[in-house]
């Protein structure tokens, strides 16, 4: 009999611990968010030439292409297209690509001594969230300014530290013909859109990043969090998490040679 009451303590311990987070989960996935941290680049370029192209797997369905250029030893371009599934009144089970954000950066980069390596890249991008909804059409622009450090162990381990600051405008336009202000309201009281497209919006962006580069070809590990510092208020998911690969194409080419061997 004592047995019997430990265990129905703990099947009541485990319904009180487990039954908040699934309702919690639930309700999270029932309501549209229209912003969560992407991929940050960081310790992209060792050199002038370096041709760099990849792609990268995240939370919330998120995956994405990258490509970039060095023109110099410390002058690079960058640009990331990132696709996601966020904005879908009921959740995001559906496995389809609802939202996207297109960066373009340009990154200052420098390789220091004892293997240290200082980056800032300077971005903007635009991206849309629920495509071809019948409702409205919702447009992000952002700029950012993303500082990082990183260092690299035995010539393989990479680790670095970054944080973005980003400042986002949305532009909320209502699809429908005719609308009067109160159609206007309930549209946006339907999808939780408050005062997004109100004013500017600014997020603190710090992310940490692991990863091995065997030359040609390097893997990355990231965890980046968002956090709304100041404007207005956006529903948002606060972090993401990353597996990324990309690949030094240059590195698969020979040097030219200088010269002519007699």
């Amino acid at each position: 009999m004592k047995c019997l009451t430990v265990k129905v303590r703990q099947m009541k311990f485990l319904k009180e611990l487990i039954f908040p987070v699934i309702i919690g989960y639930s309700l999270a996935a029932c309501n549209p968010a229209y912003y969560l941290p992407t991929k940050q680049n960081v310790q992209v370029f060792d050199k002038k030439g370096d041709i760099v192209a990849g792609g990268n797997l995240g939370l919330y369905g998120t995956i994405g292409a990258e490509a970039g250029y060095a023109f110099t030893d410390h002058i690079g371009i960058y640009s990331s297209l990132k696709g996601f599934n966020i904005s879908t009144y009921g959740g995001s089970e559906e496995k389809v690509i609802r939202d996207y954000i297109w960066d373009n950066e340009f990154i200052l980069y420098s390789k220091l001594k004892y293997d240290f390596y200082a980056a800032c890249n300077f971005g903007v991008g635009f991206g849309e969230f629920d495509i071809n909804n019948p409702y409205y059409e919702l447009k992000l622009n952002r700029q950012f300014v993303q500082p990082s450090i990183g260092v690299t162990f035995f010539d393989v381990i990479q680790t670095s530290l970054s944080t973005r600051f980003t400042r986002l405008d949305y532009t909320l336009n209502s699809l429908a013909i005719n609308a009067t202000p109160y159609d206007n309201q309930m549209m946006r009281d339907y999808f939780m859109f408050g005062d997004l497209d109100h004013r500017d919006i600014c997020f603190l962006e710090p992310a940490i990043t692991l990863g091995l580069d065997f030359g040609g070809v390097k893997t990355q590990f990231q965890y980046s969090r968002a956090l709304n510092i100041g404007g207005g208020s956006v529903r948002n998911w606060d972090q993401n998490l990353f597996l990324s690969f990309t690949f030094n194409i240059s590195a698969f080419f020979p040097s030219p040679k200088h010269g002519i061997n007699r």
